[in-house]
């Protein structure tokens, strides 16, 4: 009878010990002492170390840069005082040096470890470490992530010209006039439009007309002199370029060369009123954001200069202060 209990218990350590390689995770049982007992099969793959290797070792000197670590502090406490930690990857990427293919050491496995304690027969506490590679969720999460980034990117771009489109205008507008506010710092507002579009789109074409539209976007961008600098297209034939840090005379000095640019483009516009070549015509609004103007005021200042430079004959910047002036 008490062979036949012997035999049965040894098959049952037999089994379990061989659902224990067989599982698709990492596990090593550790006694009170810190020592390795056991080191599955999956361990011995992604870490290259055999269990005759890694048996008997003290885990922290078979892995010594694991010293003064979560993982080392989640061991302590489950072998001290019997309590469970889970080590989650976004703090704790990469503890062990496990590998798809232990011979191609470049990439470690990113892993989620779950630290518990089990506790013996006669009180003592054991350790068992589950380690999961996550490492193709994490490249699905950030896969996910770069894309939702570019949708982000994509939603505030114009798809005709490539640069950012109004919306993105709005909400920068919004964060620089209150980092301008803070700093006590003067920003400016552009609003450009280019003169009888209407005319060009009806003469050349819709076709031309985009086309005409690809370029005044690109003279602008490259008239802007500083990373911070932006311009977008506002609507139709309509531009707004921001200028963080910049007074009333720099802004307006910009303007005129944007102006000179688009007009040097010589785009043949025989239809027009202005010249035989498209140009654009410009309001400029600045201020101090410590000023009870809003940046709607201040957008609002620029439209207000840029019809009064349509009125004035196109073609030219018109500043604007109490009474804007060309």
């Amino acid at each position: 009878m008490e062979t036949t209990d012997t035999t049965a218990l040894a098959e049952k350590f037999y089994i379990c010990t061989a659902a224990a390689h067989k599982i698709n995770i990492g596990a090593v049982v550790l006694n009170n002492a810190g020592e390795i007992w056991f080191w599955n099969r999956w361990l011995e793959e992604k870490s290259g170390l055999p269990a005759g290797t890694a048996v008997g070792k003290m885990f922290l000197e078979l892995f010594p840069e694991l010293n003064n670590s979560r993982l080392a502090s989640a061991i302590n406490a489950a072998l001290k005082y019997g309590l469970t930690s889970l080590l989650s990857q976004s703090l704790n990427k990469a503890p062990l040096p496990l590998f798809e293919n232990p011979s191609n050491r470049k990439e470690r496995l990113q892993q989620a470890i779950h630290v518990t304690s089990i506790e013996s027969q006669n009180g003592e506490h054991f350790c068992l470490i589950q380690v999961n590679d996550i490492s193709l969720a994490v490249k699905k999460e950030r896969l996910l992530r770069e894309q939702a980034e570019k949708l982000r990117g994509l939603a505030y771009i114009d798809g005709l010209t490539g640069i950012p489109n109004r919306r993105r205008m709005d909400e920068y507008l919004a964060d620089e006039f209150r980092r301008a506010a803070r700093s006590n710092e003067p920003i400016s507002v552009i609003m450009a439009d280019i003169d009888h579009f209407k005319q060009y789109n009806d003469g050349y074409g819709h076709q031309a007309g985009d086309f005409c539209l690809q370029r005044i976007a690109n003279a602008i961008k490259a008239a802007l002199r500083r990373p911070a600098d932006l311009v977008a297209r506002y609507g139709g034939e309509e531009f707004a370029i921001v200028l963080p840090d910049t007074p009333m005379d720099g802004a307006a000095a910009l303007a005129d060369d944007i102006r000179k640019h688009v007009e040097n483009l010589s785009i043949t516009h025989e239809t027009s009123e202005v010249t035989g070549c498209v140009t654009l015509s410009l309001g400029v609004s600045s201020t101090l954001p410590n000023s009870r103007l809003s940046e709607g005021a201040l957008l609002s200042q620029a439209d207000s200069a840029l019809y009064l430079a349509k009125l004035k004959g196109r073609n030219r910047v018109v500043i604007y202060r109490e009474h804007p002036q060309v």
